[in-house]
């Protein structure tokens, strides 16, 4: 490079002129680097962070909503602590009461309606009077009616749920279900080789029934499964009523069938056509 005011040759990066001293303007700067590394900025899923963040938020705040406060575990703990007491105390009063008084309160399990909880209650009465005590014999005398009343308590009960039970069925199912076959006799006729039976059948069912299917399995002396026949007994037997079918031909049997299970196997609706 030279010096712009006398002309000399100055080394290149000098600031003055070695030879005039003048400032030199044109000063060699050292060239900028073209070696660039283009690194790109790595984009970041901020919806997909968000999304987690909102995930977890719900679940903490279902797991702390059903957590119990301390004001509800406090009320729980009060309330069994309560029901502790109160039972404390009726052991306490039930320890203390006489034999006529627990006879009474047996008694009183005996009026009509009572429940089958109310009538066990008699019972634990009766159990807490001694055998020595002189109401002894009028307190077995009370367990004996309370029997009784527990027995019809049960059958109630029982009355009930088969009432709602059978009130689901349809109506071929109550009748198939409600016709029993309560009693059967049979004997061999025509050189042991014809079954004929008398049936008792019973329709405890709401609706008429007909056409009943009976069937028969027979087992020989050795108690094996021999033969087997079926028939039906196309006659009606109406609701809630009891029919006997003498002399019934069952048709051929094995003649050395000694003994015969019969069972109805299919009825249908009288009402049906």
């Amino acid at each position: 490079m030279f010096c712009n005011a006398c002309g000399q040759q100055v080394p290149d990066g000098s600031a003055f002129c070695n030879n005039c001293g003048a400032p030199v303007a044109n000063v060699a700067t050292p060239a900028l680097s073209t070696n660039y590394r283009i690194v790109s900025k790595k984009k970041t899923n901020k919806r997909g962070g968000c999304l987690l963040v909102l995930l977890g938020s719900i679940i903490l705040t279902a797991i702390v909503s059903n957590l119990p406060n301390s004001s509800t575990r406090s009320i729980d703990t009060d309330k069994a602590k309560r029901v502790e007491e109160q039972k404390a105390r009726d052991e306490v009063k039930f320890g203390a009461m006489t034999p006529a008084q627990h006879i009474k309160q047996a008694e009183d399990a005996l009026r009509p309606g009572a429940t089958t909880n109310a009538i066990s209650e008699g019972f634990q009465h009766l159990k807490a009077i001694p055998q020595s005590a002189a109401e002894s014999a009028r307190a077995k005398l009370v367990e004996q009616r309370l029997i009784k009343a527990r027995n019809a308590a049960t059958a109630k009960l029982v009355e009930t749920f088969e009432h709602e039970r059978l009130a689901k069925l349809s109506p071929l199912e109550r009748a198939t279900e409600g016709t029993k076959l309560v009693k059967f006799s049979w004997r061999k006729e025509a050189f042991d080789n014809v079954m004929v039976a008398t049936f008792t059948i019973r329709n405890n069912s709401p609706d008429d029934v007909k056409d009943i299917e009976i069937g028969c399995e027979h087992s020989a002396p050795s108690g094996t499964v021999i033969d087997r026949n079926t028939r039906t007994i196309y006659e009606v037997v109406k609701a809630h009523a009891t029919r006997t079918f003498a002399d019934f031909n069952m048709g051929f049997i094995h003649s050395q069938a000694a003994r015969s299970g019969c069972k109805i196997l299919t009825v249908k609706l009288a009402s049906e056509h």
